[in-house]
């Protein structure tokens, strides 16, 4: 029988891995009870921000995104004339067949101007013959007043698929080579209705809450504008073509559809950052599995796109003059300096470095619409007074309400007058006023130069140009001067 007291018998028994788990037992408990409160507080935040964004009237979830891309009531529908038109402008036969061609496939040289030889020309006809059908659709589909809204699963998160996105690149290709075949043959308004028709394909993706979708946009509108300016010193358009390619640049407006793109990468990301697995597979970060971190990832998440969002809503030149800045602001955010901050928001990180790259495209394509706009109204200042303007300020307020802005510094477009023709230019990224000089033409590893439209005098013989008028209302055609 052992007559030690009870304590004493147990004291030694408890060992040291008893005694270590007495000792350690407070501060754990004391760690559970702080991580509870501190993760009841990060979801506080994060219900706060969702109901804030929802009182805005902005979309939280996949549903409400879905929603909120329906066309507006007492819109008619005129998304199946476009599928329709454009789905066999993707694929193996689509791009067999476009192949051996310039713009349309990767074959041939650049394509020479109107009233020189064109070795392709017949080629570029055949091909134009076999989509004949898919052309019709798209130039009558251009004229629609209806609404467009091309699918999209938006459940699917960043794991969505936009084959539209596609098919409407290989539709404008061919829209664009459409213009060139009309120009060859000297007819200016069946080249005129081929861009019309090409601005148009861009703006049925206007409402697409996707900044992929946005790239792809302005990608379309900027090749248009760039064979608009190749084509544009030689072939004479009329004043009804002029005014609608006008009102077409026009309308080609980033910034809203910046703002609602950000809107919809909002949704897309918190999807993605409760369901990291199913939206990004095995390319999911480690951590970013663990549940405990979820809410932590989505409140940096919301705090990121926060900034991103309020970004998108200055003016473009003020947000593009503040990206370096908002790059520092969402490192920050991030946390980036901190060790842990892998394990606190690793789908934010995996979700973010992207955004910003947009901004620098709304801004580009902007500023390229507006000197592409402000040419075109000095083209119809040159036909209506058979001069050029001095200045962009004698087109006001007949041919422009004002002088448009550049998007890159907020400062009036330029303009400038040479011998062998105009250019209406914005500085360009790099915000240096370089005279319209290009980038290729000033530096082409480094300096981008300024954004351009330039008009060459070439065959269409500015100077004369009253003399071309009247040739050409004698030929009762459009004037290809030499």
């Amino acid at each position: 029988m052992n007559d030690e007291p009870p304590s004493k018998r147990l004291l030694p028994r408890l060992g040291c891995f008893g005694w270590g788990c007495v000792i350690s037992a407070p501060p754990l408990l004391f760690a559970v009870v702080a991580f509870l409160i501190w993760s009841n507080g990060v979801s506080h935040d994060v219900q706060a921000k969702l109901a804030q964004i929802r009182a805005a009237g902005q979309p939280v979830t996949a549903d409400e995104l879905a929603n909120a891309h329906l066309l507006p009531p007492n819109t008619p529908d005129g998304t199946r004339f476009w599928l329709t038109a454009i789905e066999p402008l993707d694929g193996e036969a689509f791009g067999a067949a476009c192949a051996n061609l310039p713009l349309v496939g990767s074959g041939g040289d650049e394509i020479p101007p109107p009233g020189e030889p064109w070795p392709q020309s017949d080629d570029a006809r055949r091909l134009l013959e076999q989509y004949a059908a898919s052309l019709r659709g798209l130039h009558a589909a251009a004229d629609d007043q209806g609404g467009v809204r091309f699918p999209l699963r938006f459940n699917d998160g960043i794991a969505m698929l936009v084959p539209h996105a596609q098919r409407l690149r290989g539709a404008a290709r061919l829209l664009a080579l459409e213009a060139h075949v009309k120009a060859h043959e000297g007819d200016a308004t069946g080249a005129a209705e081929s861009f019309h028709a090409g601005f148009a394909v861009a703006r049925t993706i206007e409402h697409d809450p996707l900044l992929i979708v946005l790239l792809v946009r302005i990608a379309i509108d900027g090749m248009f504008r760039e064979q608009l300016e190749r084509l544009f010193s030689a072939v004479e358009f009329t004043d009804a073509d002029l005014a609608r390619l006008r009102a077409d640049l026009q309308r080609a407006q980033y910034q809203g559809g910046l703002l609602q793109a950000m809107y919809g990468e909002r949704v897309i990301g918190l999807a993605t950052i409760q369901n990291p697995s199913k939206a990004v597979g095995n390319e999911a970060p480690l951590f970013s599995r663990l549940r405990l971190i979820h809410g932590n990832d989505t409140r940096c998440y919301l705090e990121c796109m926060e900034l991103v969002v309020a970004k998108a809503k200055l003016p473009l030149p003020q947000a593009f003059a503040g990206i370096k800045q908002l790059d520092a602001d969402l490192a920050a955010t991030m946390g980036a300096s901190s060790p842990l901050s892998p394990a606190g928001n690793p789908m934010t990180k995996l979700l973010m470095p992207s955004l910003t790259g947009v901004f620098t495209a709304a801004t580009r394509g902007t500023a390229s619409n507006e000197t592409a706009d402000a040419a075109l109204a000095v083209e119809q200042y040159r036909r209506r007074y058979g001069k050029l303007p001095e200045q962009l300020d004698e087109l006001m307020p007949e041919f422009l309400q004002a002088v448009p802005d550049d998007a890159f510094d907020g400062q009036p477009l330029r303009y400038v007058v040479r011998a062998d023709g105009y250019v209406v230019y914005s500085v360009g990224q790099d915000l240096i006023d370089q005279g319209g000089l290009k980038g290729p033409i000033v530096n082409a590893l480094s300096d981008p130069g300024d954004l351009t439209f330039e008009v060459k005098r070439g065959r269409k013989n500015i100077d004369n140009w009253e003399a071309a008028k009247g040739q050409e209302a004698a030929k009762g055609q459009n004037y290809f001067g030499k």
